[in-house]
């Protein structure tokens, strides 16, 4: 009697342990868009040295061979085909805007059977400024992750469309 209890406990152990596994992936993968809006965002006043110190974190989400696929009304489209790309970019932006805040509004994350890919599509809200003479860009997007080695890195980044401005 025993027996075919502690087998159905270790089976029930076994599948909830799964489902419970997955979902922390995609939680986990949430919780590097909200580092990434952390990382990303800085206030009028901060000093370079913060700023460029919080961009060099992000480095590190990254897969060394990312590509970036961003398309922007009136700016153009923008191809980055690895992390050194992606990183110049963003501390020419840290240096060159006064007050950004980024934010990922309702992100959906899917991870895939394999537990080795995954993906989000979201709306990032980007407010460039403070106040008044802010402005906003909404830009829905498609985020790929791939596990390396244990750990999720974010392997492509694709502009979906620009829902406005």
């Amino acid at each position: 009697m025993k027996r075919p209890v502690l087998a159905l406990l270790v089976l029930a152990l076994t599948v909830g342990g799964y489902f419970l596994t997955r979902d922390d992936d995609a939680a986990i993968l949430t919780r590097q868009l909200r580092r990434i809006e952390t990382m990303g965002s800085h206030q009028s006043g901060e000093g370079q040295i913060p700023r460029q110190a919080r961009a060099a974190n992000l480095r590190e989400l990254f897969t060394p061979d990312t590509s970036l696929l961003i398309r922007i009304p009136d700016h153009g489209e923008r191809k980055l085909s690895n992390r050194e790309e992606l990183m110049d970019v963003v501390r020419q932006v840290k240096a060159g805007v006064d007050a950004m805040r980024l934010e990922f509004l309702d992100p959906k994350v899917t991870v895939f059977a394999d537990r080795r890919v995954a993906e989000a599509r979201t709306t990032l809200r980007a407010t460039i400024g403070e106040n008044a003479n802010s402005q906003q860009l909404f830009v829905e997007l498609k985020v790929q992750w791939r596990r390396e080695d244990g750990n999720w890195a974010i392997e492509g980044i694709e502009t979906i469309r620009t829902v406005g401005r």
